[in-house]
């Protein structure tokens, strides 16, 4: 509910989209935080990614979402609901580097794909969103910058594809520097649409993240 001086107007969204929920399996997110209860960023993290994936289920078009794990690979569960990708979340091998920049374009790709897909079959692809699980240290910072802005400007509107950082446990000065330095240099990039957000896991739901593109593209227009 948006207030309108001293009216009040009700923001209808329909969450119905295709979702992809990636969780970084780095190195860095085995370390344990005492922002994270003294427990691994990663098994704190887990409890809420595993909500995120039940709630997607009932919203996907497909009836249930694209897991991902990233590190230095990308693993992909197509259209996997929890019960299919337990043992996967239980049993991961962390890796050595933080590649966002690919799980970023392995997500774009697969949008692409469904979306000429949806258009020979004569129907509209209801938009992406892409939920990306990180204590935000990528591997690469410049190739995600890059990532983001040529995705920008290849989108049709702003609700086609969407990524949120849900950043997790305690983030260092640098990083901090880094994440704010990126949102600024996207919105100094002038693309398109503004297609990147973020937000601390503990401050969001799962509606509220998937839903902050329509919210930021209506608080913009009015």
């Amino acid at each position: 509910m948006k207030t309108i001086g001293n009216e009040k107007e009700v923001i209808e969204i329909n969450p119905n989209k295709e979702y992809f929920l990636a969780g970084d399996i780095s190195g860095s997110m085995n370390q344990r935080d005492d922002k994270c209860g003294g427990n691994t960023r990663y098994n704190y993290m887990l409890e809420s990614f595993q909500n995120f994936i039940r709630q997607a289920e009932d919203f996907d078009e497909h009836g249930a979402p694209t897991i991902l794990l990233f590190g230095e690979y990308v693993q992909t569960f197509e259209h996997a609901k929890l019960d299919d990708v337990q043992k996967n979340l239980q049993d991961v091998k962390f890796e050595n580097f933080t590649n966002i920049d690919l799980v970023i374009e392995k997500v774009w790709q697969m949008h692409c794909a469904n979306k000429r897909e949806l258009k020979r079959e004569g129907k509209k692809h209801p938009g992406s969103v892409l939920l990306v699980f990180t204590d935000g240290s990528p591997t690469n910072r410049r190739a995600v910058e890059r990532t983001i802005v040529r995705i920008a400007e290849e989108v049709d509107e702003a609700s086609e594809f969407n990524i949120t950082f849900l950043t997790v446990g305690t983030l260092d000065i640098g990083l901090t520097e880094y994440l704010e330095e990126l949102h600024q240099n996207l919105e100094n990039a002038k693309s398109k649409f503004d297609i990147f957000h973020m937000e601390k896991l503990e401050n969001t739901s799962f509606l509220a993240a998937a839903t902050l593109d329509w919210i930021c593209s209506y608080e913009r227009l009015t």
